[in-house]
């Protein structure tokens, strides 16, 4: 994706499991996939009013991408 030079929130989800393939290929032998961040779960917190909002890197990426396309969880959607 880096060399492409799109934003994240131009990935679709086919361009989320290409890039986690990717990864698996060049030797990465671990990576966290935040499926239990969820269009329910942004909302409830959102709601909640936190003062820090979604604090995790992965987490807050997964739930802009989320908002901008509205695709629920494309992990379950596809899988």
């Amino acid at each position: 994706m880096l060399t492409e030079k799109r934003a994240i929130v131009e990935m679709s989800a086919d361009d989320m499991f290409r890039v986690i393939e990717e990864n698996g290929e060049d030797g990465v032998d671990f990576i966290t996939v935040h499926c239990g961040v969820t269009q329910r779960s942004v909302a409830c917190i959102e709601a909640e009013g936190r003062l820090l909002g979604i604090v995790s890197r992965g987490g807050s990426i997964t739930a802009n991408w989320m908002d901008c396309q509205k695709p629920g969880k494309p992990s379950v959607r596809v899988l």
